[in-house]
């Protein structure tokens, strides 16, 4: 398969790499990161919003460009090589994809609402499941009773777009986080960014896509399409880890010779650099498949992938920087962090191993 970039592609990169690398993280400083809804970079956000970004991802119909997954990827690559503490993924794809299949008037208007930088959030986690669940909340006579885990951009959210049990199946909702019923408790993720906890206790709700078997492959699909955006974000994220223990290996020196001399370090190297690489191939061929409405069993392999290639890299990281790596004064704590976050939030790579080998004893003759 070529894995070489189209010329629009390579468009993307480069802009979004000129916007983050503005508000690069690395340069702009990592020691003392907001918390709560600061936590988003606001300028950031609006300057790839005015650059077009958001919108490449939104339907024609509303004004975007209609890209997809393999697009979407190559966006979080270079936000994850900065820490680009935006929610294109969030927005985009979480509520972005559902608010497409429905095609209301009202959907189409909240799309046009993300084109210009709206925060519309999708709220879809449940505890203890590796993808998006509905049992955790109930819809009745217009109103939604229960909670969802891990909403991240909860508190600065104008929308939300909710899953619910009906007695029908699963349906989607849009609720208002500011309207009554509607509680938001703050927690801290393993990155620093903060996630909410978000209870509705007959909180008014307005159905987006009816329940049954649609809605929830409406829902199957938002999920692949945001767990390939995440592996895409560690593509960038182990990427640069890797160009900061290049630097470091290569700047310092014991014996009187660099780091970079050594042969146990060339080794380390060489085996990031593969998985790194191998991260990438596997993130991009799962891209491809979703593009291109084929298994989505490469989703699967692609988090299993990126989860176990990315602590090996983080951890060559931290041993050949030594007690630099974890000192708060250098940044490449913060990519462990991320890392860690971005591994663990669609589910483990042992929970997508369980995945596959279901999925694969299924194929095998009784």
């Amino acid at each position: 398969m070529d894995f070489s970039l189209t010329e629009e592609q390579a468009a993307i990169r480069e802009t979004c790499t000129a916007v983050l690398a503005e508000h690069d993280i690395v340069r702009t400083g990592w020691r003392d990161l907001p918390g709560g809804a600061d936590w988003l970079d606001a300028p950031l956000w609006r300057k790839l919003v005015e650059a077009g970004i958001p919108e490449l991802y939104l339907p024609q119909r509303c004004g975007g460009g209609d890209y997809g997954a393999i697009e979407r990827c190559v966006a979080a690559e270079s936000l994850g090589w900065h820490l680009g503490r935006v929610p294109l993924i969030e927005t985009t794809v979480l509520a972005g994809m559902p608010l497409a299949a429905a095609g209301t008037p009202r959907a189409d208007a909240l799309l046009r609402d993300i084109r210009r930088g709206a925060l519309v959030v999708g709220a879809y986690r449940e505890p203890a499941r590796p993808g998006f669940g509905a049992a955790g909340v109930v819809a009745d006579a217009g109103t939604l009773t229960g909670a969802k885990s891990f909403v991240a951009f909860a508190e600065p959210a104008e929308s939300f777009v909710v899953s619910a049990a009906t007695p029908d199946g699963t349906g989607l909702f849009l609720v208002d986080p500011a309207g009554p019923g509607v509680r938001t408790i703050e927690h801290t993720a393993t990155n620093g960014r903060p996630e909410w906890t978000v209870e509705f206790t007959g909180c008014p709700a307005e159905p987006l896509l009816a329940p049954g078997a649609a809605t929830e492959d409406v829902l199957n699909r938002t999920w692949a399409h945001a767990a390939v955006a995440s592996a895409g974000l560690l593509v960038g994220i182990t990427g640069r880890a890797l160009e900061l223990s290049r630097a470091h290996v290569l700047s310092r020196r014991q014996f009187g010779r660099p780091l970079a001399e050594f042969q146990a370090v060339t080794m380390h190297m060489a085996d990031a650099f593969i998985d790194v690489a191998t991260i990438r191939y596997a993130t991009y061929q799962a891209a491809w498949c979703l593009d291109h409405d084929r298994d989505d069993r490469e989703v699967t392999v692609a988090q299993i992938v990126a989860g176990e290639a990315s602590a090996r890299v983080l951890g060559i990281a931290q041993h050949l920087h030594g007690g630099t790596g974890v000192d708060r004064d250098y940044p490449l704590h913060q990519f462990l962090r991320w890392a860690k976050h971005e591994e663990l939030s669609y589910g483990s790579a042992m929970a997508h191993l369980d995945r596959l080998g279901d999925a694969l004893a299924g194929q095998v003759p009784g």
